[in-house]
């Protein structure tokens, strides 16, 4: 080794020796988004909600027409996952919010895709509207169905959470990843993601894979995580639509 290649080894940093191949950017944005799953994963759900927040403030069951723990699950994943994994992009990343996929994109293709996408699910909804787990299953709050007043306060939460879910992964992770690895970053950003469905009936779950890697596909091809957000929520809004309807007039 010359004298020169020795002298281009010591100016190598300590992260650059411990992680040769990832630069500090990628290192970055893998650790902050994998401290965002586990904080995600600890205090967003409805188990903190019934284990810690209910019994420490006394929250009655009837609190925010009944929807108290999905108000919870929703606005503390609209916070964490939209809210501040945007200042991590800015503050920590430096990024813009265009760079990271807040923009209206493409929205000719948006649109189109959008509405393919929805169309091509409706059909499926309304067929799995007729079956008791359906039914059951959705809204995922009871209290939901029971005056148009509460189903759309629901709604509006629903908005705010797919806001959150999918900049994460449609936004913040895929496209700061993409700058570093390409199009490898859609597979990265799939794999949380489809993890995070383990809970769902097993279909749900394996869909989730495909899903996730379409999804990551269309927000590169529109520029943007908001149309990836509109089509997740449109879909759920037509669920809870259809499986209140045949729970009114389905006899």
């Amino acid at each position: 080794m010359t004298e020169q290649q020795s002298g281009a080894v010591e100016k190598k940093s300590f992260w650059e020796r411990l992680t040769p191949g990832i630069t500090p950017a990628l290192l970055r944005i893998g650790v902050s988004s994998a401290v965002m799953l586990v904080l995600y994963r600890f205090f967003c759900g409805t188990r903190f909600f019934k284990r810690v927040l209910r019994p420490t403030f006394e929250i009655g069951r009837d609190a925010f027409f009944g929807m108290a723990k999905h108000a919870w699950k929703d606005l503390s994943t609209f916070v964490l996952f939209f809210i501040i994994a945007l200042l991590v992009a800015r503050l920590v990343d430096k990024n813009k919010p265009s760079e990271v996929g807040m923009s209206l994109g493409d929205w000719r293709k948006g649109l189109k895709w959008t509405g393919l996408f929805f169309a091509g699910m409706l059909p499926i909804v309304i067929a799995a509207s007729f079956f008791p787990t359906f039914q059951q299953q959705y809204p995922l709050s009871d209290a939901a169905g029971e005056s148009v007043g509460a189903f759309l306060i629901y709604q509006l939460l629903m908005l705010a959470y797919f806001l959150g879910w999918e900049f994460f992964f449609r936004g913040y992770m895929l496209f700061s990843l993409h700058k570093h690895i390409g199009n490898a970053a859609i597979l990265v950003q799939m794999i949380p993601f489809a993890l995070l469905h383990g809970s769902k009936p097993l279909p749900e779950a394996l869909g989730a894979v495909f899903v996730g890697i379409l999804l990551g596909y269309f927000a590169l091809y529109t520029r943007t995580f908001l149309y990836c957000a509109l089509v997740h929520f449109l879909v759920a809004l037509s669920m809870d639509v259809a499986a209140v309807l045949q729970k009114s007039f389905g006899g």
